[in-house]
């Protein structure tokens, strides 16, 4: 397995990357990395959660992000999520103080092969 060593704490230095973040890494070129740094769960416009279905039902669509993203207009309602020429149509709610993916998620699991714990990125 690769692993970053000389330099790595310059460019977590640079970046003021917290110790809790989650990092993603993608291959530019042979020598090249652009770097994406997800902290409290959010990335820009992207944010990641963890397929918890399963177990309770909903998948959580991350608090930082919904702040961030849609502010004074939460993400309720129904969405069509088109992936590789197929579409489905998932319900949004408010679950408690978070929104949640709900009705139609576990067909897109199903069809795409997503398990429970699995890291999602939006």
């Amino acid at each position: 397995m690769p692993v970053l060593t000389d330099g790595w704490q310059t460019v977590a230095s640079d970046l003021n990357l917290q110790k809790d973040c989650l990092l993603n890494f993608h291959p530019l070129s042979q020598f090249g990395i652009d770097l994406s740094c997800y902290v409290n769960g959010v990335c820009g416009e992207s944010y990641y959660t963890i397929n918890c279905y399963l177990r309770l039902g909903v998948t959580i669509i991350e608090d930082a992000f919904v702040e961030e993203c849609y502010g004074d207009n939460p993400p309720t309602g129904t969405y069509d999520i088109c992936y590789k020429g197929s579409l489905w149509i998932v319900y949004t709610s408010k679950l408690h103080s978070s929104y949640v993916f709900s009705h139609g998620w576990p067909e897109l699991c199903n069809d795409l092969g997503i398990h429970e714990d699995d890291l999602l990125t939006g």
